[in-house]
């Protein structure tokens, strides 16, 4: 992944926001800028997350950082050990079996086995349990580091250096030709790392010492003029961030850094002799760690390079940019212009030029850019158009005096033709060999055009505040598109040419419009489509095809087939982009400008991150017994439930899952952020469940996580159950027969009159189980049994008659959590049964109560008008208001009150399939919540209007949910009231 540097300036600045933070995490920016190639004058943004106790760390001082090959984090502190897997940390400590709680260093060896040096031994995890070696050189000593090289486990403690077989946790003889130097056994070891290449350093008390495994040789290695300090913590950084490999190591008195290769002095990082960095580490996605007294911190590689007020820019808010023929970006702020050299990590902010009033603007307002060639170039401003020269400054322009429609100029465009456009907010006009013209017909000449563009086709576009999107013919013919034509009819903020011709237009919003070369809308994406935001500020097209929205809540990029958005996890200096400000220099790389500052993109470096995070299933159970894979289930089990997790540090928050159980179903299921997955009673068979994740790439993982397991049958579908079963049956058929032969005469009456007076018996048991299933214990009512098994007759009988509909009246009682608590359940339980009394008494007969759950009812209205349901609620709330619930004798009768949601079925009467009978139960449940929210003691009716569109149900749903108000106001629902204002 390509990394640039940090200017000193800006490192500074940094380490001060930092501070204000956490003191010790300005090292991290440091170990960087000794990573990475200098340049002055910039600033990468700092993708900076903290975790502590709150989070569920084990304990804030954190001693060792380190990655295992599955992917998980773990983390070691004073306090026991952690293992963090993107979501969530699993605490380990001495009643895991851990020798001790302090822990010193963490490394996997060779089989995947996870190995802690604690304050009073070394452990290994085997099943999710620590063993811990018994050797008696072991014995009360802190290990404070381990090293696997090749067969050995190299620990270093207190006392010194040890070694261990890992296979059996034995010590290696020491008087053995094992390469272990006599001087470092009694040495206080702090540090021990493996460079590769028989090289073992080793950072004790006194300083680093680096030993030869092959020849035994062991040289100490001079620090800062000859004072060694501590060396408490050594990490070898791989190429791809440590040019040659450098080695770097954490001190009591700083941080230094030296190439593993030289037997030269180390250097020492200015201004932090007093930092106290515990651990730093570099994980496989190139983030850094550091562990500290205060938890740790982690710094996540940006996608963007940013530029602000801070770093040398003139301005945050950059509204035009340009790039002229000597390569140099041009940037038109608020307060002048800035000239740039680029270079090829970035801008050289030192070596700008200003243009302000001072050099003779009339106004320091840029809107646009535009290059002469060999005549130098003209800006927009609020004072009219500049014609500026290199070399001799101000030499003209044009304003109302010579012609211009207004003074505010906002957009300036070159054809291919020589002619310059020129828009204003008065019209627009244009020059031709040193000509103005501004008598333009049709809408042109009083049109506001925040952009042009031409096409390859010769066609001009002009992207307007209130006149659509106007296009230009090379014969000279005016064409409008608005929403008559399926577009929008609001302002258009930006044009960007579409590869294979037609325009992308990003609107004040309705989203991000696609216009084919023929004029027709060929594309449209909003919010419900992925992108980041409705409101699109600026669009520009890479070298890659891909197209680049920058909207109000951040950036998307559209390949072609997806929508991937970017946010401030990912660099964004501000969610907000800037009007018309973003370009494609010559070289390919994409800028754009935002609230906050101006960012830089190099397209081809998102194939750097779009591998998709690898997924490990965690725990699989059964009503909450862990199992193993491959194990055979009860037929009797409740429920299986499977946790997992993907490894990926960059954005937790935007890894996204999906899964399926072969063997249930063979289609992959959605699931979005985590959840874990449950599946109840599943019936007898193989099953294998799989889970896969996906980050900003989209891309899946290659390989799904996989869990196998089986369930029995039960014992009647055994095999030797069915044989055993078949063959009394068949015994008792013989005999039956038998039997029935020789007394068919005598008993043929009697028999048929047993199974007469049987089957009457039968039915009326069979009657009264039936009532008693679908009848709720305590009110008497209806339960949800009896709807499930009714509704389908009415919902039928309904769709049929064409004119009536069912009203759905979910009710939810008032404050009734306070009549538990003051009176007792059972009070609570006598007013639950005057209310059903209640509610019998206003339905009418053909009407049926349910017993929704708790303290809520369900009234199905059948046969009734549309609004027949809202003169029920009308009834039900006067019936409560006029009725005193008494909870028991030795209380005085008490008010409750309810609220409820109405709605009605067929909810979109042309389209009775589209809500089935439970979603507007849904609805109904939103409508409780409305009038809940409105107080109480009220009723809330949710009907469809005309313009009501519904393309996914489930959307629908939970933006009725989370925000009815908008759905309301979009038109896309009615919402009625009964004995109170919501719209307040």
């Amino acid at each position: 992944m390509t990394r640039t540097g940090f200017s000193l300036a800006t490192i500074d600045q940094a380490r001060q926001t930092a501070r204000q933070f956490i003191k010790q995490v300005g090292i991290l920016l440091i170990a960087l800028w000794w990573a990475m190639p200098q340049s002055n004058g910039q600033s990468e943004i700092g993708n900076f997350t903290h975790y502590g106790v709150e989070d569920g760390l084990p304990q804030s001082q954190v001693r060792v950082i380190h990655q295992d090959a599955t992917g998980y984090l773990w983390v070691g502190t004073q306090g026991g050990l952690g293992r963090f897997n993107g979501r969530e940390f699993k605490r380990y400590s001495s009643a895991d079996g851990l020798a001790g709680n302090q822990i010193g260093s963490i490394v996997d060896d060779q089989a995947g086995r996870i190995w802690v040096g604690t304050n009073v031994g070394v452990c290994r995890l085997e099943n999710d349990f620590f063993e811990c070696a018994e050797s008696p050189l072991l014995r009360g000593r802190t290990v404070h580091a381990l090293a696997v090289v090749q067969d050995r486990l190299w620990v270093g403690t207190d006392r010194g250096l040890i070694q261990l077989r890992p296979a059996d946790m034995s010590v290696v003889d020491i008087g053995s030709p094992e390469p272990t130097s006599p001087q470092l056994l009694q040495q206080s070891i702090r540090a021990l790392s493996y460079a590769g290449n028989d090289k073992l350093f080793i950072g004790t008390a006194a300083g680093l010492t680096a030993l030869d495994l092959a020849s035994g040789e062991v040289r100490s290695i001079d620090l800062a003029q000859g004072k060694d300090p501590a060396v408490v913590s050594l990490h070898v950084i791989g190429e791809n961030l440590w040019a040659g490999g450098a080695l770097i190591y954490g001190s009591y008195r700083g941080l230094y850094r030296m190439d593993p290769d030289s037997h030269g002095v180390g250097h020492r990082v200015p201004d932090l002799e007093e930092e106290i960095i515990r651990s730093l580490f570099l994980d496989r996605e190139g983030i850094v760690w550091a562990g500290h007294d205060n938890g740790l911190s982690k710094l996540a590689p940006t996608r963007f390079l940013g530029y602000d007020q801070n770093s040398g820019l003139l301005a945050d808010f950059v509204r035009a940019l340009a790039q002229d023929s000597a390569g140099r970006l041009w940037l038109g702020t608020r307060i002048g212009v800035q000239v740039v050299p680029l270079r090829a990590d970035g801008l050289a902010l030192d070596d700008s030029l200003t243009l302000t009033r001072a050099e003779g603007l009339p106004n320091d307002r840029i809107y646009a850019i535009e290059f002469l060639p060999g005549d130098g170039f003209l800006l927009a401003t609020n004072g009219g158009v500049v014609h500026w020269r290199e070399g001799s400054g101000v030499v003209g322009g044009y304003t109302t005096l010579d012609g211009l429609p207004s003074n505010h100029v906002r957009s300036l465009r070159r054809d291919s033709r020589g002619r310059l456009w020129i828009g204003t907010v008065a019209g627009v006009a244009f020059l031709e060999n040193g000509r103005l013209i501004t008598d333009l017909a049709g809408e042109l000449s009083t049109s506001y055009p925040l952009n042009i563009r031409e096409d390859e086709q010769g066609w001009l576009w002009f992207a307007t505040r209130d006149h659509g999107l106007l296009l230009l013919s090379p014969e000279g013919a005016t064409t409008r598109l608005d929403a008559s034509d399926g577009f929008s009819d609001q302002t258009l903020w930006d044009l960007a040419p579409a590869h294979g011709g037609g325009m992308w237009v990003g609107t004040n919003g309705d989203g991000l419009f696609r216009i084919g070369a023929d004029g027709s809308v060929a594309e449209q994406f909003t919010e419900r489509d992925g992108l980041a935001n409705d409101f699109v500020w600026s669009v520009i097209v890479d070298d890659l095809g891909h197209v680049w929205a920058y909207t109000t809540r951040g950036l998307s990029r559209y390949d072609g087939t997806r929508l991937f958005n970017y946010g401030k996890s990912d660099g964004l200096l501000h969610l907000e982009g800037g009007a018309t400000g973003a370009l494609k220099t010559q070289d390919g790389r994409l800028w754009f400008s935002s609230v906050g500052g101006l960012m830089q993109f190099k397209p081809r470096d998102t194939a750097t991150d779009v591998a998709p995070p690898p997924v490990r299933i965690e725990t699989a159970s059964v009503d909450g017994t862990a199992i193993q894979p491959g194990e055979r289930l009860a037929h009797d089990h409740s429920a299986v439930t499977f946790e997992y997790a993907a490894f990926s540090f960059q954005s937790e928050t935007g890894i996204r899952y999906r899964y399926r159980l072969l063997g249930l179903s063979e289609g992959w299921q959605p699931l979005g952020a985590y959840r874990p997955v449950t599946f109840a009673r599943l019936g007898r068979g193989d099953y294998e469940f799989q889970v896969q994740a996906t980050n900003l790439s989209g891309d899946w993982s290659a390989e799904p996580a996989r869990f196998a397991f089986s369930v029995a049958a039960p014992l009647w579908l055994q095999p030797w159950f069915i044989v055993f079963l078949a063959l009394a049956l068949l015994m008792l058929a013989v005999l039956a027969w038998q039997y029935r032969v020789r007394s068919l005469h005598r008993y043929s009456a009697r028999l048929r009159e047993q199974v007469g007076k049987r089957t009457t018996e039968l039915e009326r048991a069979n009657l009264k189980l039936r009532e008693a299933a679908t009848t709720d214990l305590l009110t008497g009512v209806k339960n949800r049994r009896f709807l499930i098994e009714q509704i389908g007759h009415d919902i039928s009988y309904c769709i049929r008659q064409g004119k009536e509909s069912i009203g759905f009246l979910l009710i939810d009682l008032d404050g009734f959590k306070k009549i538990n608590d003051g009176y007792g359940h059972q009070a609570g339980d006598a007013v639950l049964t005057e209310v059903t009394q209640v509610l019998i008494g206003v339905a009418r007969d053909s009407d049926y109560v349910i017993r929704w759950g708790g303290d809520e009812f369900l009234v199905v209205a059948r046969h009734r008008q549309a609004d027949g349901a809202y003169s029920l609620a009308d009834r039900i709330m006067a019936a409560f208001r006029q009725t005193k619930f008494s909870p028991g004798s030795q209380v005085k009768a008490l008010d409750c009150r309810c609220s409820i949601g109405v709605c009605g079925f067929p909810f979109v009467a042309s389209d009775p399939g589209l809500i089935d009978w439970e979603e507007a139960v849904e609805i109904a449940d939103s409508a409780v919540y409305m009038a809940k929210r409105n107080g109480g003691d009220c009723w809330v009716g949710i009907s469809a209007t005309d313009q009501t569109q519904i393309d996914s149900t489930a959307e629908f749903l939970d933006r009725l949910r989370s925000a009815p108000e908008l759905v309301e106001a979009s038109g896309q629902i009615s919402i009625h009231v009964g004995d109170a204002d919501l719209s307040a």
